[in-house]
């Protein structure tokens, strides 16, 4: 401690999270209607964790492509996000010019995933209402909300 005396603080490490706002080329949105063992179910971006060993950008790939069939010619990191006293940061990424390429590779017994699509002010609302439970992604909408109040340059950024 600054005085000299000894203080034990505890921390948590885990994986590092990718996310995917993958964006149709009609302006739609992705978005997974999830099921896991032992919870109820939710709506949630593609994506997951990323391997110690991997880098978060493919690792968002890797799951868009396992999670709904699709590849992405343009990907653009949007923020990452250190998710309070754990050690661990959740990258979000936006991915444009889909190609479905193949059936979703879902993990057999542990993920059950439906995606579908949605508008911006849908995909906002699901986030405001928090029934899309991504709550560093609603840290980075409030922050882009308090300097434009109609989110125009980000909804921009992201739709393109």
């Amino acid at each position: 401690m600054f005085d000299g005396g000894k203080e034990l603080f505890e921390a948590v490490t885990r994986k590092h999270g990718a996310k995917v706002i993958a964006v149709t080329d009609d302006g739609q949105i992705l978005i997974n209607q999830e099921e896991q063992p032992g919870k109820p179910p939710f709506i949630a971006l593609p994506g997951g964790l990323v391997e110690f060993d991997e880098d978060p950008g493919l690792a968002a790939r890797r799951e868009l492509l396992e999670e709904t069939g699709y590849v992405a010619g343009h990907f653009e990191l949007l923020a990452s996000h250190r998710a309070g006293f754990i050690d661990t940061y959740m990258h979000f990424w936006i991915a444009r010019d889909l190609r479905k390429v193949a059936e979703p590779a879902l993990d057999a017994g542990g993920e059950k995933i439906t995606t579908g699509t949605v508008s911006w002010d849908e995909f906002c609302e699901l986030l405001f209402s928090e029934t899309l439970k991504q709550i560093d992604l609603n840290y980075i909408f409030l922050k882009h909300h308090r300097l434009d109040p109609t989110l125009s340059a980000l909804k921009k950024q992201i739709l393109g």
